[in-house]
């Protein structure tokens, strides 16, 4: 089935709701992307305003428009001493950490599942770390997230 759209008063009383959260928070993060259309707002000023001072706001959707009112892109705001931190292309600046992460993932994998003594690695289906890594094996798609 699809989702179903929510009416005006659902999506008042939603609104409500989230800005309660934000109220009580120190720290909120936002990240809702729709593609190919600028992000959804999510947190207006009046939510910001209610906010205690030394709360931070960070809107990883700036690039696509922001899911915070007054948000904006590659700056620290301050709203009433809310800081509304919007960072473009956040992943560029955390490269090498995931460079690092992945070649590290790839050197444990091949040392938990080489063979020293045919120097192969051992394919074994039934271990869920095989299971779960191996997407093609002897031209078949194994991994049902690929099918």
């Amino acid at each position: 089935g699809y989702a179903k759209e929510l009416t005006d008063e659902q999506l008042a009383k939603q609104k409500e709701l989230q800005s309660k959260v934000c109220e009580r928070s120190d720290i909120v993060i936002t990240t809702a992307q729709l593609f190919g259309k600028p992000a959804p707002k999510l947190i207006d000023k009046k939510t910001i305003e209610r906010m205690k001072p030394g709360s931070v706001i960070f809107d990883m959707a700036v690039e696509s428009g922001g899911n915070v009112e007054g948000s904006i892109a590659d700056s620290l705001q301050n709203l009433n001493g809310v800081k509304i931190i919007g960072i473009s292309n956040l992943a560029s600046s955390v490269s090498n950490h995931a460079s690092l992460a992945l070649s590290n993932n790839f050197n444990h994998w091949i040392t938990d599942f080489f063979n020293n003594e045919d120097s192969s690695i051992n394919f074994d289906f039934d271990d869920e770390i095989i299971k779960s890594s191996v997407i093609v094996f002897n031209s078949k798609i194994l991994n049902e997230r690929f099918q």
